[in-house]
C-alpha cells in the first residue's frame, strides 16, 4: 500500500494576490493538499503611474534600489517596459522570493538577508553597512512600511520611496472566505503578510473567530507577533525562510504534528 503524500487531507488557504499564487498553489497539491485559493490583496497600478514611471527611470542616477516584495519588482518593471534597469544599479531585496524574481528577470547579484527575511534582517546584510552618502531608492507599494526609510536616512543615505504599485481589498474573497468557513473546508492557513492578515480578519466577518482557531504558517517573526495581535492562537509556525519552498516545508511539519487533524 502507497503511502499517503505529507499533505493529504489538508485543505490550505492561500492568500496571496491571484496572480502571485500559482507556485505555491502547486507545490501544495504536488505534495497531496487541496488549496482554496482566496486572494486578500489585490494588486493595483499606483494611482499616479506616470510619476513613478518618470522616478524609475531616474534610477540611472542612483546607487542602490531596494526592492520590498516581488509585487514591486513585477510592477516597476512593467512601468518601465521596454527599459531595463541600469547595469550599474545595485539591487537589493528583502526576500528570497523578491530576489528570484529579480534573477528570473535577468538581474543577477542581488543583495539578500540570508536568515532574518525583513528589513531589519536587510540591514544587517554584507553590502549594505557602508550607506553613507548613497542615493537610495526603495521601490514598494503606496502607504509602504517606513522603518526601513528612516533607517537608512539615519545611517546618511539619501533616500527616495518610489510606489509602484497600490493594494485593494478584493471584491470577491469575502463571500469565498466565509463559505468555507461555514463548510468547515479549511485546515491550515497561509499568510505571507500583515495587511493580508488584517485583510483575513476583515473578509472572516462575523465567521471570524472559525479564522482564529485555525492554524497559521507565516513567513516571518514580523507576521507571527502581529498575527498574535490580531487574535490567533498560539499555533503559529514561522517558515525558516521567505519563499515558497520554506513555506510548503513548513505546511508539512505541521500536518506531520498532527495539531490540526
Amino acid at each position: 500500500m502507497s503511502e499517503e503524500p505529507p499533505l493529504f487531507g489538508h485543505t490550505v488557504l492561500v492568500t496571496r494576490p491571484a496572480h502571485q499564487a500559482q507556485k505555491l498553489s502547486q507545490m501544495i497539491e504536488k505534495a497531496g493538499g487541496s488549496v482554496l485559493r482566496c486572494p486578500a490583496i489585490e494588486i493595483l497600478p499606483p494611482r499616479n503611474a506616470d510619476q513613478a514611471r518618470e522616478q524609475l527611470k531616474q534610477l540611472k542616477d542612483f546607487d542602490l534600489a531596494v526592492f520590498v516584495s516581488v509585487n514591486a519588482v513585477e510592477s516597476a518593471l512593467a512601468l518601465l517596459a521596454p527599459v531595463n534597469l541600469p547595469q550599474k544599479l545595485q539591487l537589493a531585496a528583502i526576500g528570497i522570493n523578491t530576489a528570484e524574481s529579480l534573477v528570473e528577470h535577468g538581474y543577477q547579484n542581488v543583495i539578500h538577508p540570508e536568515h532574518q527575511f525583513s528589513s531589519e534582517g536587510l540591514l544587517q546584510t554584507v553590502g549594505m553597512s557602508d550607506i553613507a552618502g548613497k542615493k537610495i531608492a526603495i521601490i514598494r507599494g503606496e502607504s509602504g512600511r517606513q522603518w526601513l526609510l528612516k533607517q537608512l536616512q539615519k545611517a546618511g543615505a539619501d533616500v527616495v520611496p518610489i510606489a509602484v504599485y497600490r493594494r485593494k481589498l478584493p471584491a470577491d474573497s469575502k463571500k469565498v472566505l466565509q463559505q468555507a468557513l461555514q463548510n468547515h473546508d479549511i485546515t491550515i492557513i497561509s499568510a505571507t503578510s500583515n495587511e493580508g492578515l488584517a485583510n483575513m480578519i476583515e473578509m472572516g466577518g462575523r465567521l471570524k473567530h472559525k479564522l482564529l482557531r485555525l492554524p497559521l504558517v507565516v513567513l516571518s517573526e514580523r507576521n507571527r507577533d502581529y498575527a498574535r495581535e490580531l487574535g490567533f492562537s498560539d499555533r503559529i509556525f514561522v517558515a525558516e525562510k521567505a519563499s515558497n519552498r520554506a513555506l510548503v516545508k513548513t505546511l508539512i511539519e505541521l500536518a506531520d504534528s498532527k495539531r490540526c487533524r
